[in-house]
Protein backbone atom coordinates (compact mmCIF):
# COMPACT_ATOMS: atom_id res chain seq x y z
CA UNK A 1 0.00 0.00 0.00
CA UNK A 2 1.30 3.85 -1.10
CA UNK A 3 2.66 5.77 1.80
CA UNK A 4 0.20 8.53 2.56
CA UNK A 5 1.24 11.47 4.34
CA UNK A 6 0.02 14.91 6.17
CA UNK A 7 0.83 17.81 4.37
CA UNK A 8 3.49 18.98 7.32
CA UNK A 9 4.97 15.59 6.98
CA UNK A 10 6.35 16.17 3.67
CA UNK A 11 10.12 16.41 3.08
CA UNK A 12 11.63 19.66 1.63
CA UNK A 13 13.34 18.83 -1.72
CA UNK A 14 17.03 18.61 -0.68
CA UNK A 15 18.17 20.58 -4.44
CA UNK A 16 16.85 23.79 -6.23
CA UNK A 17 16.64 23.12 -9.56
CA UNK A 18 16.24 26.66 -11.60
CA UNK A 19 16.69 28.76 -14.93
CA UNK A 20 17.64 32.06 -15.41
CA UNK A 21 17.32 33.34 -19.09
CA UNK A 22 18.09 36.48 -20.60
CA UNK A 23 19.45 38.15 -23.68
CA UNK A 24 22.84 38.22 -24.37
CA UNK A 25 26.08 39.94 -21.99
CA UNK A 26 23.18 40.86 -19.37
CA UNK A 27 24.76 38.94 -16.70
CA UNK A 28 23.22 35.68 -16.74
CA UNK A 29 26.71 33.59 -16.16
CA UNK A 30 27.99 35.95 -13.27
CA UNK A 31 24.66 36.01 -11.56
CA UNK A 32 24.58 31.98 -11.45
CA UNK A 33 28.14 31.91 -10.07
CA UNK A 34 26.78 33.22 -7.45
CA UNK A 35 25.04 30.37 -6.16
CA UNK A 36 26.42 28.90 -3.29
CA UNK A 37 29.88 26.73 -3.95
CA UNK A 38 29.55 26.57 -7.59
CA UNK A 39 30.86 24.46 -10.35
CA UNK A 40 30.35 25.45 -13.65
CA UNK A 41 29.57 23.22 -16.20
CA UNK A 42 30.38 24.82 -19.38
CA UNK A 43 29.27 23.74 -22.74
CA UNK A 44 30.42 27.38 -24.61
CA UNK A 45 32.93 28.42 -23.23
CA UNK A 46 30.71 31.44 -21.40
CA UNK A 47 33.46 31.75 -18.51
CA UNK A 48 35.52 33.66 -20.41
CA UNK A 49 32.83 36.38 -20.52
CA UNK A 50 32.99 36.36 -16.69
CA UNK A 51 35.57 38.54 -14.98
CA UNK A 52 38.57 36.51 -13.55
CA UNK A 53 38.22 37.52 -10.15
CA UNK A 54 34.63 36.05 -9.97
CA UNK A 55 35.24 32.86 -11.86
CA UNK A 56 35.00 29.44 -10.17
CA UNK A 57 35.86 25.64 -10.71
CA UNK A 58 34.87 25.16 -14.02
CA UNK A 59 34.13 21.58 -16.03
CA UNK A 60 34.72 22.47 -19.50
CA UNK A 61 32.87 19.82 -21.73
CA UNK A 62 33.01 19.08 -25.08
CA UNK A 63 30.42 16.44 -25.37
CA UNK A 64 27.95 14.30 -23.33
CA UNK A 65 30.43 11.83 -22.44
CA UNK A 66 32.54 14.39 -20.38
CA UNK A 67 29.17 14.82 -17.97
CA UNK A 68 27.75 11.34 -17.19
CA UNK A 69 30.23 10.87 -14.23
CA UNK A 70 29.34 14.21 -13.18
CA UNK A 71 27.00 13.53 -10.90
CA UNK A 72 28.51 10.70 -8.90
CA UNK A 73 31.90 13.10 -8.56
CA UNK A 74 30.26 16.01 -7.60
CA UNK A 75 28.30 14.01 -4.82
CA UNK A 76 31.46 13.47 -3.10
CA UNK A 77 32.92 17.04 -3.20
CA UNK A 78 31.98 20.01 -1.40
CA UNK A 79 30.10 22.28 -4.38
CA UNK A 80 26.72 23.15 -3.44
CA UNK A 81 25.38 24.34 -6.74
CA UNK A 82 25.97 23.20 -10.54
CA UNK A 83 25.50 25.74 -13.00
CA UNK A 84 24.84 24.54 -16.46
CA UNK A 85 25.81 27.07 -19.21
CA UNK A 86 23.89 26.79 -21.56
CA UNK A 87 20.86 24.69 -21.72
CA UNK A 88 20.80 24.21 -25.20
CA UNK A 89 24.17 23.19 -25.56
CA UNK A 90 23.45 20.74 -22.69
CA UNK A 91 20.46 19.31 -24.58
CA UNK A 92 22.51 18.93 -27.78
CA UNK A 93 24.85 17.16 -26.49
CA UNK A 94 22.66 14.85 -24.87
CA UNK A 95 20.30 14.70 -28.28
CA UNK A 96 24.45 14.16 -30.44
CA UNK A 97 25.05 11.32 -27.19
CA UNK A 98 21.83 9.61 -28.01
CA UNK A 99 21.43 9.63 -32.06
CA UNK A 100 24.22 7.75 -31.48
CA UNK A 101 22.68 4.47 -29.71
CA UNK A 102 21.01 1.76 -31.12
CA UNK A 103 17.30 2.33 -32.48
CA UNK A 104 17.49 5.50 -31.11
CA UNK A 105 17.62 7.79 -34.49
CA UNK A 106 15.61 8.04 -37.30
CA UNK A 107 17.77 9.05 -40.85
CA UNK A 108 16.29 10.75 -43.85
CA UNK A 109 17.66 11.55 -47.11
CA UNK A 110 16.76 14.65 -48.66
CA UNK A 111 17.49 15.29 -52.50
CA UNK A 112 19.68 18.54 -53.58
CA UNK A 113 18.37 19.57 -56.59
CA UNK A 114 19.87 22.59 -59.43
CA UNK A 115 18.07 25.18 -60.87
CA UNK A 116 17.10 22.89 -63.13
CA UNK A 117 15.40 20.49 -60.93
CA UNK A 118 17.76 18.42 -61.48
CA UNK A 119 19.21 15.96 -58.65
CA UNK A 120 22.37 16.64 -57.87
CA UNK A 121 22.98 14.72 -54.57
CA UNK A 122 21.49 13.98 -51.56
CA UNK A 123 21.82 15.22 -47.97
CA UNK A 124 20.79 12.68 -45.01
CA UNK A 125 19.59 14.45 -41.73
CA UNK A 126 19.53 12.27 -38.52
CA UNK A 127 16.89 12.90 -35.46
CA UNK A 128 15.74 11.22 -32.68
CA UNK A 129 13.62 8.37 -33.06
CA UNK A 130 10.57 7.99 -30.81
CA UNK A 131 12.07 6.19 -28.35
CA UNK A 132 15.31 8.80 -29.10
CA UNK A 133 13.62 11.46 -27.70
CA UNK A 134 12.19 9.61 -24.19
CA UNK A 135 15.74 8.81 -23.70
CA UNK A 136 16.46 12.07 -24.38
CA UNK A 137 13.77 13.62 -21.88
CA UNK A 138 14.90 10.53 -19.22
CA UNK A 139 18.46 11.31 -19.37
CA UNK A 140 17.97 15.10 -18.71
CA UNK A 141 15.46 14.18 -16.19
CA UNK A 142 18.19 11.88 -14.26
CA UNK A 143 21.22 14.50 -14.21
CA UNK A 144 18.61 17.04 -12.43
CA UNK A 145 17.51 14.71 -9.86
CA UNK A 146 20.59 13.25 -9.28
CA UNK A 147 22.34 15.75 -8.34
CA UNK A 148 19.04 17.55 -6.32
CA UNK A 149 18.89 14.49 -4.40
CA UNK A 150 21.86 15.62 -2.61
CA UNK A 151 21.48 18.63 -2.03
CA UNK A 152 23.03 20.34 -4.96
CA UNK A 153 21.37 22.99 -6.69
CA UNK A 154 21.27 23.09 -10.82
CA UNK A 155 21.26 26.19 -12.09
CA UNK A 156 20.77 26.75 -15.55
CA UNK A 157 21.16 29.24 -18.26
CA UNK A 158 19.50 29.98 -21.34
CA UNK A 159 19.40 32.86 -24.02
CA UNK A 160 15.91 33.93 -24.66
CA UNK A 161 13.81 33.95 -27.48
CA UNK A 162 10.79 35.04 -28.47
CA UNK A 163 7.32 33.84 -29.51
CA UNK A 164 4.10 35.72 -31.48
CA UNK A 165 0.71 34.52 -30.47
CA UNK A 166 -1.02 33.74 -33.69
CA UNK A 167 -4.53 35.41 -32.71
CA UNK A 168 -3.40 38.27 -30.91
CA UNK A 169 0.03 39.08 -32.08
CA UNK A 170 1.18 39.42 -28.38
CA UNK A 171 4.94 38.99 -28.46
CA UNK A 172 6.32 37.04 -25.26
CA UNK A 173 9.91 36.25 -24.50
CA UNK A 174 10.86 33.13 -23.48
CA UNK A 175 13.95 31.11 -22.97
CA UNK A 176 15.45 29.46 -25.56
CA UNK A 177 15.40 25.52 -24.75
CA UNK A 178 14.17 23.64 -27.74
CA UNK A 179 10.92 22.57 -29.24
CA UNK A 180 7.75 23.77 -27.61
CA UNK A 181 7.37 20.45 -26.15
CA UNK A 182 10.71 19.85 -24.56
CA UNK A 183 10.39 23.44 -23.03
CA UNK A 184 7.01 22.49 -21.74
CA UNK A 185 8.24 19.51 -20.38
CA UNK A 186 11.57 21.23 -18.66
CA UNK A 187 9.71 23.95 -17.31
CA UNK A 188 7.33 21.80 -15.65
CA UNK A 189 10.45 20.20 -13.83
CA UNK A 190 12.02 23.27 -13.03
CA UNK A 191 11.20 24.98 -9.06
CA UNK A 192 11.63 27.77 -10.52
CA UNK A 193 12.29 30.40 -13.65
CA UNK A 194 13.43 33.67 -13.64
CA UNK A 195 13.61 36.22 -16.50
CA UNK A 196 16.71 38.95 -16.73
CA UNK A 197 16.65 42.55 -18.20
CA UNK A 198 17.28 45.85 -17.89
CA UNK A 199 15.36 48.58 -16.62
CA UNK A 200 15.54 52.18 -15.47
CA UNK A 201 16.58 50.37 -11.84
CA UNK A 202 19.42 48.45 -13.60
CA UNK A 203 19.66 44.63 -14.40
CA UNK A 204 16.45 42.90 -12.39
CA UNK A 205 15.80 39.57 -12.24
CA UNK A 206 11.85 38.80 -12.11
CA UNK A 207 10.11 35.36 -10.77
CA UNK A 208 6.78 37.15 -11.05
CA UNK A 209 4.22 36.62 -13.10
CA UNK A 210 4.18 39.20 -16.11
CA UNK A 211 2.23 38.73 -19.62
CA UNK A 212 5.63 40.10 -21.69
CA UNK A 213 7.91 37.06 -20.40
CA UNK A 214 7.43 33.78 -18.82
CA UNK A 215 8.37 33.41 -15.19
CA UNK A 216 7.62 30.64 -12.65
CA UNK A 217 7.61 31.13 -8.69
CA UNK A 218 6.28 34.47 -8.00
CA UNK A 219 7.45 33.93 -4.32
CA UNK A 220 11.26 34.66 -5.13
CA UNK A 221 9.63 38.16 -6.92
CA UNK A 222 11.10 41.02 -8.25
CA UNK A 223 15.53 41.99 -7.51
CA UNK A 224 17.13 44.29 -8.50
CA UNK A 225 20.89 43.04 -9.63
CA UNK A 226 23.47 45.57 -7.69
CA UNK A 227 26.09 46.13 -10.32
CA UNK A 228 29.50 44.67 -8.97
CA UNK A 229 32.06 45.02 -12.24
CA UNK A 230 33.21 48.07 -13.27
CA UNK A 231 35.94 48.61 -16.04
CA UNK A 232 38.54 48.27 -13.56
CA UNK A 233 37.40 45.88 -10.76
CA UNK A 234 35.52 43.82 -8.58
CA UNK A 235 33.50 46.41 -6.25
CA UNK A 236 30.92 44.25 -4.61
CA UNK A 237 30.20 40.73 -3.36
CA UNK A 238 28.27 38.47 -5.85
CA UNK A 239 25.43 36.94 -3.66
CA UNK A 240 22.50 37.86 -5.32
CA UNK A 241 22.03 33.69 -6.05
CA UNK A 242 22.65 32.36 -3.21
CA UNK A 243 20.02 35.12 -1.48
CA UNK A 244 17.76 33.91 -4.25
CA UNK A 245 18.46 30.34 -3.69
CA UNK A 246 18.24 31.09 0.38
CA UNK A 247 14.75 32.52 -0.04
CA UNK A 248 13.66 28.98 -1.41
CA UNK A 249 14.27 26.77 1.13
CA UNK A 250 13.52 29.51 3.84
CA UNK A 251 9.51 29.58 1.95
CA UNK A 252 9.55 25.31 1.97
CA UNK A 253 10.03 25.53 5.58
CA UNK A 254 7.47 28.33 6.20
CA UNK A 255 5.19 25.51 3.85
CA UNK A 256 6.29 22.68 6.22
CA UNK A 257 5.24 25.11 9.72
CA UNK A 258 2.45 26.57 8.24
CA UNK A 259 0.86 23.37 7.73
CA UNK A 260 1.82 21.33 10.91
CA UNK A 261 0.12 24.78 12.66
CA UNK A 262 -3.19 24.18 10.37
CA UNK A 263 -3.39 20.54 10.60
CA UNK A 264 -2.90 21.76 14.66
CA UNK A 265 -5.51 24.27 14.27
CA UNK A 266 -7.88 22.08 12.68
CA UNK A 267 -7.19 19.08 15.08
CA UNK A 268 -8.40 20.85 17.93
CA UNK A 269 -11.40 22.57 16.58
CA UNK A 270 -12.81 19.00 15.70
CA UNK A 271 -11.78 17.96 18.90
CA UNK A 272 -13.54 20.61 20.74
CA UNK A 273 -16.79 20.89 18.40
CA UNK A 274 -16.79 16.49 18.87
CA UNK A 275 -17.05 16.66 22.38
CA UNK A 276 -20.15 18.95 22.23
CA UNK A 277 -23.26 17.07 24.20
CA UNK A 278 -25.64 19.96 25.04
CA UNK A 279 -26.58 23.43 24.21
CA UNK A 280 -24.64 24.61 26.70
CA UNK A 281 -21.53 23.10 24.96
CA UNK A 282 -22.37 24.72 21.74
CA UNK A 283 -22.98 28.01 23.01
CA UNK A 284 -19.41 27.58 25.13
CA UNK A 285 -18.04 26.31 22.08
CA UNK A 286 -19.21 29.43 19.87
CA UNK A 287 -16.98 31.88 21.73
CA UNK A 288 -14.29 29.37 21.78
CA UNK A 289 -14.03 29.26 17.72
CA UNK A 290 -14.01 33.47 17.52
CA UNK A 291 -11.04 33.46 19.85
CA UNK A 292 -9.08 30.90 17.85
CA UNK A 293 -6.22 32.43 15.58
CA UNK A 294 -8.06 31.64 12.26
CA UNK A 295 -5.91 30.59 9.20
CA UNK A 296 -6.67 29.39 5.08
CA UNK A 297 -9.94 28.05 5.81
CA UNK A 298 -9.80 26.85 9.31
CA UNK A 299 -13.00 29.30 9.58
CA UNK A 300 -14.88 27.53 7.43
CA UNK A 301 -14.41 24.37 8.21
CA UNK A 302 -15.02 25.00 12.07
CA UNK A 303 -18.20 26.28 10.64
CA UNK A 304 -19.08 23.48 8.70
CA UNK A 305 -18.26 20.75 11.70
CA UNK A 306 -20.30 22.89 14.08
CA UNK A 307 -23.35 23.47 11.69
CA UNK A 308 -22.98 19.50 11.45
CA UNK A 309 -23.06 18.42 15.21
CA UNK A 310 -25.70 20.76 16.00
CA UNK A 311 -28.16 19.34 13.27
CA UNK A 312 -27.03 16.32 14.93
CA UNK A 313 -27.77 17.04 18.20
CA UNK A 314 -31.31 18.49 17.19
CA UNK A 315 -30.19 21.83 18.35
CA UNK A 316 -31.84 25.16 16.93
CA UNK A 317 -30.78 28.68 17.31
CA UNK A 318 -33.38 31.12 19.03
CA UNK A 319 -31.95 34.68 17.27
CA UNK A 320 -33.58 36.69 20.61
CA UNK A 321 -31.32 35.29 23.03
CA UNK A 322 -28.60 34.24 20.24
CA UNK A 323 -28.08 31.02 22.29
CA UNK A 324 -28.26 27.40 20.85
CA UNK A 325 -31.62 25.53 22.91
CA UNK A 326 -32.28 22.15 22.43
CA UNK A 327 -35.33 21.73 19.66
CA UNK A 328 -38.83 21.37 21.07
CA UNK A 329 -40.15 18.14 20.33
Amino acid sequence: MAKIVKPSQIAPKSGMSILIYGQTGIGKTTLALGAPAPLLVDFENGVTRVHERLRTDTVQVENWCDVTGLTEDVAKLPYRSVVIDTYSRFLESIEAYVVEQPKMAITTAIQQKDANGNVVGTMKTVKPSINGYGTIKALRQQFVKSLTATGKNVIFIAQETETTDEKTGDKTKRPATGSGKATTELLQDLDAVGYMYMSTEGVVIDFTPNPAYYTKNADLGRVVIPRIVNEHNVTGKNEIMSLIIGRWYAIQEESVQASAKYEALLQDIRTKIEAIKTADDANAIVAQLAEYDHMWDSKVQARALFAAKVKDLKLSYNKESQKYEQAKV
